[in-house]
């Protein structure tokens, strides 16, 4: 249509027609002028960041002990990056179904995942789809961009166009896999493969491969370690993406669910190279985001007290050694890395007030036994269960019998000995008589719990041991609160304390000590209550239980540790 007929046709209509014409045009122009210059604005501000650090690896998060000496780092130092051409086809299908379907299509930024994820988020009345696509995360993971606000993502889209300028697609893939937490210690899509299943990534079969990018969304709770049976239906969710998006075909799903998935042995698991660590690792995944974990540079204040730490772990091996080398008893001698071959031992030591950890043995070395004997060795407790039994008489206002045990507890019943023990942290199935007698079995960590409730006067304490996390800037991240509840009277924890089996210490009247053996005599337990009410909790045994030295030596090798 000619100009002069156009304005013709645009002067024949009515006043307010026109009006709306010419803002239209105003505020389109305007707007046009206003996302040049934001574009404009936020490209200089791109170029601003360094493209090298996206391959670069995260800074070292620093453990530091209670006096503020660095123990170790985290970050970094486990971290097996892998090229493009290391990882097989069906990881990287898996990958794109469950992130980012689009990904070899868009430039970095997807047009109609952004417009799904409006349609979404205004469907359900909320801001829970995000629209991120895997170059995205990359920049949101390689810099300092996760303020929720309109200008950190406007921002972010700007570096994820410059790191999409800057690297290919099949780098991008590569250094997001590098640099992204699969739970459990491993950074990295070749340490989760290592760690997981014991074999590199270019080695997985179909169904790890499904099974790593299933976690990528909930690393601590997904993590097979942790959860196989939700690392097993995130696996499943990725094979129904698979046939979604057409990389499998639905006969495929049955195939590769059949395919056995073999985690790496428990006792042979590698997270941290310190059993302390490992308590520190788990603690720091329930405290934070992954997010900040896989960014590093963190400083993670902890209670561990390094003297105290090493001067026990020295005196248990040095007496462990010596009781391994008598005559008179016969017993194999010690094979290093053959942990079922010799005594074992776990140790925790605790503040029972704040609930700080200061010491942490979870056996005799991480560098041939990984398995944390201090969290996880549950064993049986036999008559080191009796405290607990007295506890509960004196609860429920019955007569405390000293040194009959069986007798304390039929007066309050095996059901409510068991209910109240289990407020201690120590829980049990058993419901006759063989509860009193020590039926029972829980982790050293456990006994720890329930001895500092009853130094604590019947609070139970929250056992930690990390006080602060600050980021790479200073900001305090978290900070702990001490936490206790009140879950027995003070009465009673007075009850635990000062009936048999305990038998004050000779050095010192005040303190209390437990000594006893399991009654199939594989276990020997060991309970020290200080006068400052500071608690230590020994356990000693095989990992394939079976009867200890007997108790004049037992007893021999507890002495000089506790000295």
């Amino acid at each position: 249509m000619p100009k002069n007929q156009r304005r013709k046709l645009i002067d024949r209509c009515p006043a307010f027609v026109r009006v709306l014409i010419r803002w239209g045009i105003w505020l389109s122009c305007t707007a046009l002028v206003l996302g040049f210059a934001i574009a404009l604005f936020y490209f200089f501000l791109g170029l601003k960041f360094d493209m090298s650090k996206v391959a670069e690896m995260p800074a070292r998060t620093l453990i530091l002990d209670q006096d503020g000496q660095e123990m170790t780092s985290l970050h970094g130092v486990n971290r097996r990056p892998i090229t493009y051409q290391d990882l097989p086809p069906i990881l990287v299908y898996s990958l794109l179904a469950r992130e980012d379907a689009r990904f070899f299509e868009h430039p970095g930024v997807d047009p109609l995942g952004v417009l799904r994820a409006i349609r979404r988020n205004v469907m359900d009345r909320s801001f829970s789809e995000g629209a991120s696509t895997i170059s995205m995360q990359l920049s949101r993971n390689s810099f300092e961009l996760r303020e929720m606000s309109l200008h950190r993502k406007l921002l972010e889209v700007a570096v994820t166009l410059r790191i999409e300028q800057h690297y290919s697609k099949e780098e991008i893939l590569a250094n997001y896999l590098n640099r992204i937490y699969f739970g459990s210690g491993c950074y990295g899509v070749q340490e989760a493969a290592l760690t997981y299943f014991g074999h590199p990534v270019n080695e997985l079969n179909e169904g790890e491969c499904a099974m790593l990018m299933g976690i990528i969304r909930g690393p601590h709770i997904f993590s097979p370690f942790r959860n196989f049976e939700a690392a097993i239906e995130q696996r499943d969710q990725v094979l129904d993406r698979l046939v979604a998006e057409g990389y499998l075909q639905s006969d495929d799903i049955e195939r590769i669910q059949q395919i056995p998935i073999r985690l790496v042995p428990e006792e042979a698991r590698v997270t941290e190279r310190s059993y302390a660590l490992q308590w520190v690792r788990s603690e720091l995944e329930d405290l934070i985001d992954a997010e900040e974990i896989e960014a590093g540079g963190l400083v993670v204040k902890t209670s561990i007290d390094s003297k105290a730490q090493k001067a026990l772990e020295s005196r248990i091996s040095e007496q462990l050694f010596k009781l391994e080398s008598r005559k008179d008893w016969k017993f194999p001698g010690r094979k290093p890395g053959v942990t079922e071959g010799y005594v074992q031992c776990a140790a925790i030591q605790a503040d029972p007030r704040s609930g700080e950890v200061k010491v942490v043995i979870g056996g005799r070395n991480p560098e041939e036994s990984f398995y944390n004997r201090a969290l996880f060795a549950r064993r049986d407790l036999g008559k080191a269960f009796a405290p607990f039994v007295n506890v509960a008489a004196s609860e429920r206002d019955k007569l405390v019998l000293k040194g009959m045990t069986v007798q304390t507890g039929r007066q309050v019943g095996p059901g409510e000995v068991a209910r109240i023990s289990e407020r201690l942290g120590i829980s049990s199935t058993r419901r006759d008589d063989d509860l009193f007698r020590g039926a029972v079995a829980c982790t050293p960590k456990e006994l720890t719990e329930a001895f500092a409730t009853m130094a604590a006067g019947g609070k139970k304490p929250e056992l930690h041991l990390i006080r602060e996390i600050a980021d790479s800037k200073g900001r305090v991240l978290f900070k702990r609160q001490a936490k206790s509840k009140q879950v027995i009277s003070s009465r009673s924890a007075e009850s635990g304390l000062n009936f048999a089996p305990f038998v004050p210490n000779k050095e010192s009247p005040k303190m209390r000590e437990l000594r006893e053996y399991s009654f199939s005599q594989r276990d020997y337990w060991v309970a020290q209550v200080q006068p400052n009410k500071e608690v230590t909790v020994l356990w000693f045994g095989f990992d394939q239980p079976k009867s200890l030295a007997p108790a004049k030596a037992m007893e021999g090798l507890v002495d000089p540790i506790l000295d």
